[in-house]
């Protein structure tokens, strides 16, 4: 990831120059742009009032900062109350515990074993006479204590004085379960109950001894107990199945009017705000958001810098997309408040989120397709229409429309060379973004959230439109500033400096005529190319009229400029020659600060020649040399260059070569026309003047023809008008 915008080395810390050149500053800038951003995605202003109580009069309308889900704990509570009521206690049967006990008083009295009965004794509390030990048989305790446990009974009778009302559930070992109701509850007898039944000689045992009744009276066992673990468990389950009741609040919400009273509605909206912002700038939730912003935008520029062939931004245009996408962002949070507002106070049924269709997140993509260029605002559409879906509730749909809007913006303002085209831009994304929001409300037609009717659809058509319109708006008021403060210049800016009554195009028409008319010569040349290829044509018809302004310094110098073609070299050196001429393209440099020509404009001027060699001065000096005294290097006959850097700077190169070529032919005829562009071309294509400015070999091949085209329309051949027309045509 270093090399993204560079290596770093301890050689960036040597000086102030050296560290404003550094990767450092990059990423600074890129640091700082995802702080903002992240800032804009967290913060929120409070203005929700410190103490509130129902009935009292609110003072100010309150709105939403932001979308919030607020959990009405009172409701919520409720529901849990009532779902812990549904809940009834779980009792366990056991009807094997008439068994386990009979089987004891089998073993006990079939033995007759005196240990047996010493522990009957201690364990009970009784004393049996040997007498009635004598005489007792299993049978006869079997039958009291079957008959007494033939029904439910319960440790204490207490446990179900809460339940008859509600009921309980009655469940036996083999997971069967029974619900028994208030009448039911009555007739069920505690375990104290039972005992005293048996010993007053209930249930068959009136024949039996005391001692007797007394030892089934202690036998005898409760078959029904209280199951704490299933009931809380059951509890536990019921209260998973409640779902919180959720109060939606979305941005710019009006919570409450001024002049309203507060209802317990209003209070538990304010404290569940106030709840939500005590949470909401935890260090963990600002570094995620961070962390997401940063990689959407780096990762986003790391795969564009290297698999998108023309996306190559300079520092300059970093800078300005990243004030651009904090502009974009900052215009959408202040819409997105300011629509709920007017959603709050027109009151027409209007879908709150149809206003966010009208915000013109396309604008930016536009503007950075008319200052920069097309993939540089495809990446920057992309990144854009992500951040615009979070900013609106992490809305797919809005992000899938704001894709479709800003590819639209980028892709309708190609070369915009007047400011009717910018208008026509906004109709055609408005179009697009008529489609997509349509296309977007069919989509969700059975949707539960928003009901499609043809209400609705009018309305998203509607801001749909408006905001389409919006994004020419936005690059209009925008490109001017751009300009300004990044040194930009756009079609628009073109289009000033093709005036010709520039201060600077009218003193080249002054004092260097030639020149002028050369310029504007190369200026068609150089605008047909652009167009064969795809360049931009008005850049290079505007850069051809600037390309030679040096010579306004030393107009006689140069041949168009001479009428009688007296050279002033005659009695100059070759050196001092090739001085002179190459000294046109700084003269050019020095015009273009002084008059604040563009950068764009300027670089272009510097180009033009390239690294060229001044031929005719170098092989005068080489045949005038004295191979004993003198040496000539190469170095002082060439122009100081640099080559051209772009298409357009390539073909004004071309252009100029070709039409200052073929206006020294004597003869132009077609064939030779085509001939000296053709040598022309191919002789800066072998020199390598072409080889940093991306034209094709068949790029070079459309320029020929369209060069070759334009100049056999300029030098065509007349035919001699006869004497006689020419005495009439005088004399009338």
């Amino acid at each position: 990831m270093g090399d993204i915008f560079g290596r770093m080395s301890m050689a960036d810390f040597s000086g102030w120059e050296a560290f404003k050149e550094s990767p450092v500053i990059s990423w600074i800038c890129f640091a700082a742009l995802s702080v903002v951003i992240t800032f804009l995605m967290t913060f929120s202003i409070s203005d929700i009032p410190e103490q509130t109580m129902a009935g009292t009069v609110a003072q100010r309308d309150i709105r939403a900062d932001r979308n919030y889900e607020i959990v009405d704990e009172n409701a919520t509570n409720k529901f849990k109350e009532e779902a812990l009521s549904s809940i009834l206690n779980v009792y366990d049967y056991d009807p094997e515990i008439v068994k386990r006990v009979n089987d004891r008083i089998s073993k006990a009295l079939v033995d007759k074993d005196p240990d047996i009965k010493a522990g009957f004794e201690a364990e009970f509390g009784i004393a049996i006479p040997d007498d009635d030990w004598g005489k007792l048989t299993p049978q006869s305790i079997e039958a009291i204590i079957g008959k007494a446990l033939g029904k439910y009974v319960i440790a204490d009778a207490e446990l179900l004085s809460l339940d008859k009302v509600r009921g309980v559930i009655v469940r036996t070992p083999d997971g069967k379960e029974r619900i028994l109701q208030l009448k039911d509850l009555n007739s069920i007898p505690s375990l104290e109950d039972i005992r005293k039944q048996i010993l007053e000689g209930g249930g068959g045992g009136k024949h039996l001894p005391q001692s007797a009744l007394r030892i089934a009276s202690a036998l005898v066992q409760p078959n029904m107990a209280f199951n704490l673990e299933e009931t809380e468990h059951r509890k536990k389950a019921a209260l998973a199945n409640v779902q919180n009741v959720i109060i939606k609040v979305d941005a710019g919400e009006t919570i409450v009017r001024a002049g309203s009273r507060y209802e317990p509605r209003h209070l538990i909206i304010l404290e569940g705000i106030r709840k939500e912002k005590e949470k909401t700038f935890t260090p963990f939730k600002i570094f995620g958001t961070f962390m997401l912003v940063a990689l959407v935008i780096i990762s986003s520029y790391y795969f564009a810098e290297r698999y998108i062939r023309k996306f190559a931004p300079q520092k300059q245009d970093l800078y300005f997309m990243g004030v651009v996408l904090i502009f974009i962002l900052v215009v959408l949070r202040i819409s997105v408040g300011l629509s709920h507002a007017v959603y709050d106070s027109i009151g027409m049924g209007i879908p709150i989120k149809a206003f966010y269709y009208a915000i013109p997140v396309g604008g930016a993509a536009m503007l950075i397709r008319f200052i920069l260029n097309s993939e540089t605002a495809l990446v920057f559409s992309i990144v854009a229409s992500v951040f615009a879906g979070v900013f609106v509730g992490g809305s797919l749909n809005y992000t899938s429309y704001c894709i479709v809007s800003c590819i639209a913006a980028a892709a309708s303002i190609a070369y915009a060379d007047k400011r009717s085209t910018i208008l026509r831009a906004g109709v055609y994304t408005a179009l697009i973004n008529v489609l997509a929001a349509l296309s977007i409300q069919l989509i969700h037609a059975n949707s539960l959230a928003e009901s499609l009717s043809w209400t609705n659809v009018f309305w998203y058509i509607v801001f749909a439109i408006v905001g389409g319109f919006s994004c020419s708006v936005i690059v209009m008021l925008i490109t001017p500033l751009a300009e300004y403060l990044f040194g930009y210049t756009t079609d628009i800016k073109l289009l000033e400096l093709a005036n010709l009554n520039h201060p600077l195009l009218r003193e080249l028409v002054i004092r260097a005529p030639g020149t002028y008319h050369h310029s504007h010569l190369v200026g068609i040349l150089a605008e047909s190319a652009c167009e064969s290829i795809g360049a931009n044509p008005l850049l290079a018809r505007v850069a051809s009229y600037y390309h030679d302004i040096g010579k306004i310094r030393k107009p006689l110098y140069f041949v168009e400029n001479v009428p009688d073609c007296e050279s002033k070299y005659e009695k100059l050196s070759p050196h001092m020659s090739a001085l002179i001429v190459s000294s046109h393209v700084k003269d050019g440099m020095d015009l273009a600060r002084e008059y604040k020509i563009p950068k764009r404009i300027a670089d272009m001027i510097q180009q033009h020649h390239g690294t060229k060699m001044i031929s005719f001065f170098y092989d005068k000096a080489l045949k005038s040399k004295d191979p004993e005294l003198e040496k000539v290097d190469e170095k002082d006959f060439r122009y100081p260059g640099p080559k051209p850097k772009t298409r357009e700077a390539g073909i004004i190169l071309l252009a100029d070569a070709v039409e200052a070529a073929v206006r020294s032919l004597k003869e132009k005829s077609p064939s030779r026309i085509q001939q000296m562009v053709e040598d022309v071309i191919n002789g800066s294509f072998t020199e390598a003047q072409l080889d940093e400015c991306d034209l094709t070999l068949r790029n070079l091949h459309d320029i020929a023809n369209s060069f070759t085209k334009i100049l056999m329309g300029i030098y065509h051949q007349r035919i001699e008008y006869p004497k006689e027309m020419l005495e009439g045509s005088a004399k009338a």
